[in-house]
């Protein structure tokens, strides 16, 4: 799950250094991260008990890594809409299924 936070430091750092943008300006391209991440939460957690969780964690790797790809092949002037948005929305997508999975197991062990 470290893939989420990595390249929530790294693309921020890509933008302003490599793009040129201005902090405000890239507050404003990683907005969508943020409300996609609200939106797909909700569907997470009205699917964990209706699908099996192996494969909601199996989606969650999936999407990490399609995210990744999309932002490995991004250049200095790609466009925003054509890899970094799509990027953002997908990434998050892993980091809501995998937590949401992944906190459920841990508010349900009794041992502790």
């Amino acid at each position: 799950m470290s893939s989420f936070s990595s390249s929530s430091f790294w693309l921020p750092l890509f933008m302003q250094e490599l793009q040129g943008l201005n902090p405000l300006t890239v507050a404003l391209h990683l907005l969508p991260q943020a409300i996609a991440g609200m939106l797909w939460n909700l569907v997470a957690g009205s699917i964990l008990h209706r699908i099996n969780n192996t494969l909601i964690m199996a989606f969650g790797c999936v999407a990490y890594v399609v995210s990744h790809i999309l932002l490995s092949l991004m250049k200095r002037d790609s466009s925003y809409w054509s890899f970094t948005f799509p990027a953002l929305i997908v990434c998050v997508i892993g980091a809501d299924f995998q937590f949401n999975v992944a906190n459920m197991y841990w508010a349900g062990d009794s041992k502790r």
